[in-house]
């Protein structure tokens, strides 16, 4: 059975000098609070009550959606909230992107011709670094 520590929490002042705590994943999961101890305090009530619902419907908790949480201020975006593990496959993601970009690069110089040999480019870096043959 999942538990609140399972998902996602978004603890934020809200307008009104108040807190505001919420699970993204799970739709009216949401609490207020004075501090954002007593808010998220709230929520694990919140959380419980929803989990009871669900088992008594026969359903799971959703899962974790891993998508990336806006928060704004003022109307504007200011904060991205992601768990460890979405960015880190985003990290990857952007990793093996910029590699196939090189590969690419790589083989459009070799088409072109902007390539040079392995003794011309051994002859340069022994010139350049001052290392004799």
């Amino acid at each position: 059975m999942k538990s609140l520590q399972d998902y996602t929490i978004v603890i934020r002042p809200d307008d009104n000098g108040t807190f505001v705590a919420y699970v993204p994943a799970i739709d009216g999961c949401l609490a207020w609070g004075e501090t954002s101890e007593a808010a998220n305090a709230e929520l694990r009530n919140v959380f419980a009550m929803i989990q009871e619902e669900y088992q008594e419907m026969g359903h799971s908790l959703p899962k974790e959606t891993g998508q990336p949480v806006v928060l704004t201020v003022n109307g504007k975006a200011e904060i991205v909230v992601q768990n460890a593990i979405s960015y880190q496959k985003l990290l990857d993601k952007i990793e093996k992107l910029e590699t196939i970009a090189g590969i690419k690069q790589g083989l459009t110089d070799i088409e072109s011709g902007q390539t040079r040999s392995l003794s011309e480019f051994e002859q340069e870096m022994q010139q350049k670094h001052d290392i004799s043959s």
